[in-house]
C-alpha cells in the first residue's frame, strides 16, 4: 500500500479515490479520510482523525481471535479432566476383587489419550494463534506506516527518500550523566 501511495503524483481526491476504492480492508478506511475531510490541512488534526480510523479498524482485525485463545487455554484443561475421569475408572476396576489387576491398563490408556488429545489441540491452536497474532501486528504496523505517510504527504512534507533508503543506520543511545 505504501508503494502505491508513493506512485501517486499528488494526494488530491481525484488521484486518491481510485486507490482508496481498490484498497482492501483495513487500509480503505485510512485512505478515505483525506477524501472525506479534504479541507483539513493541520497535521495534528489530521493525525488525530487518522489515528481514530486506525483504532476503529484494529478491533475488527482481531474480533474472533479470542475463540482460538480460549481453545488453546481450555484444551489442556479438558485433557486433564479426561485423565482424572479415566483414572477414576481405573481405580473402580481395582476396587472389584473379581477383576484382574491387568484390566486397569485399558482405563489408564484412555486417561493418557485424553491428556494427549488436549495437548495436541493446544499445540496446534497455539501455533495458529501466534501466527494470526503476528499477522495482525504486521497489518497494524502497515496501517501506522500508511497513516504517517498520509500525514506527511498531505502536510506537504516529502519523506519519500526515507522510504527508498535501504541501508540501515545504527542508532546510538547515549546515557546522560546525572
Amino acid at each position: 500500500m505504501a508503494s502505491a501511495l508513493e506512485q501517486l503524483p499528488d494526494i488530491k481526491e481525484q488521484s486518491l479515490r481510485p486507490l482508496a476504492d481498490s484498497a482492501e480492508f483495513p487500509f480503505r478506511a485510512l485512505l478515505q479520510v483525506p477524501i472525506r475531510f479534504p479541507n483539513i490541512k493541520d497535521s495534528a488534526q489530521l493525525s488525530e482523525i487518522l489515528q481514530e480510523a486506525v483504532m476503529r479498524q484494529v478491533p475488527l482485525l482481531d474480533k474472533r481471535l479470542w475463540l482460538l485463545d480460549t481453545t488453546v487455554t481450555l484444551a489442556p484443561l479438558l485433557g486433564l479432566l479426561g485423565t482424572i475421569i479415566g483414572m477414576f475408572h481405573a481405580f473402580q476396576i481395582l476396587n472389584n476383587v473379581a477383576n484382574n489387576p491387568t484390566a486397569i491398563t485399558g482405563s489408564v490408556a484412555e486417561a493418557l489419550m485424553a491428556t494427549a488429545a488436549g495437548l495436541v489441540i493446544a499445540i496446534i491452536g497455539l501455533v495458529s494463534f501466534n501466527g494470526l497474532q503476528n499477522q495482525m501486528r504486521f497489518v497494524v504496523h502497515q496501517m501506522e506506516t500508511l497513516r504517517s505517510m498520509l500525514i506527511n504527504r498531505l502536510s506537504g512534507l516529502d519523506h519519500s527518500h526515507a522510504l527508498n533508503n535501504t541501508e540501515t543506520q545504527p542508532v546510538i543511545y547515549a546515557a546522560k550523566e546525572a
